[in-house]
């Protein structure tokens, strides 16, 4: 993941927490169907795509960590209340009902898990 993720040079598009494998050592990422990459042979209006959705991966992973987190943690399990609950974090307010550790996890991550959970 280093290679790609965070140098935006390739986009999964299938990080679904069940394609997240471990083996207790380090985080594999499997199922490549949707994947693409800069050094792909794309037309242009692919890597206008590509470019446009280089931070899908992450910010859809970060979004189902907060939300597993909230739902898990506070016992928020109707989306709405949940994505209240996330919004008031993304402001700046602190809900209260997290252990403080868990509670700057979903305060730093709150603003992106906000965009798409409203999407």
């Amino acid at each position: 993941m280093r290679h790609g993720w965070l140098d935006h040079k390739q986009v999964w598009a299938q990080s679904h927490l069940t394609n997240l494998l471990t083996d207790g050592r380090q985080v594999l990422v499997a199922d490549f169907g949707l994947a693409s990459a800069r050094d792909f042979a794309l037309d242009a209006g692919e890597r206008r795509f590509l470019y446009r959705h280089r931070l899908h991966d992450p910010a859809y992973t970060v979004t189902k960590s907060v939300n597993f987190l909230v739902t898990e943690l506070t016992g928020l399990t109707d989306p709405r209340a949940r994505d209240a609950y996330i919004a008031g974090y993304a402001s700046g307010r602190s809900p209260g009902g997290l252990l403080p550790t868990v509670g700057a996890i979903v305060r730093r991550y709150a603003p992106v898990a906000k965009i798409i959970n409203a999407v």
